[in-house]
């Protein structure tokens, strides 16, 4: 990056700081970060993109402040829409309108992987996969 007269200061930090620094100061130009994302879009979306999570103190909800009219209605309409089909164009419309504007760019594809014993039934019983609660099974 030195030879295009980019300026990188590396930080090595904890958790607790880097958490601090980015959800709460703001404190940065540039972030890598794994964005994961829900089963459903509205749960994964609204939390990254929406402005009324922008500039707030709530970890990992739109670190990058984007801010937009735009995305703030595409992602409402498609929050409560019932129908499926016209969900689905309200999020094709809102993954154009993030690729053009840009304000997250993603560099790399993180697949968790989950490896259960073949004995464990209905292990993950709700939206949220790998990230929520697991159902006790004896």
């Amino acid at each position: 990056l030195k030879d295009h007269d980019v300026q990188v200061e590396m930080r090595v930090e904890d958790f607790e700081t880097w958490m601090d620094r980015i959800f709460v100061r703001r404190d940065f130009d540039l972030n890598l970060n794994y964005l994961h994302y829900y089963s459903d879009p509205a749960l994964s979306l609204n939390r990254l993109y929406h402005s009324r999570m922008a500039n707030k103190e709530i970890t990992f909800a739109n670190s990058s402040g984007w801010s937009s009219p735009e995305t703030d209605t595409l992602l409402d309409m498609a929050a409560i829409e019932p129908n499926k089909k016209k969900r689905a164009e309200y999020y094709g419309h809102l993954d154009h309108s993030l690729r053009s504007a840009i304000p997250s760019v993603w560099l790399a594809e993180i697949n968790p992987v989950t490896a259960v014993r073949n004995s464990v039934r209905d292990l993950l019983r709700e939206p949220f996969g790998v990230y929520g609660e697991m159902n006790n099974n004896k």
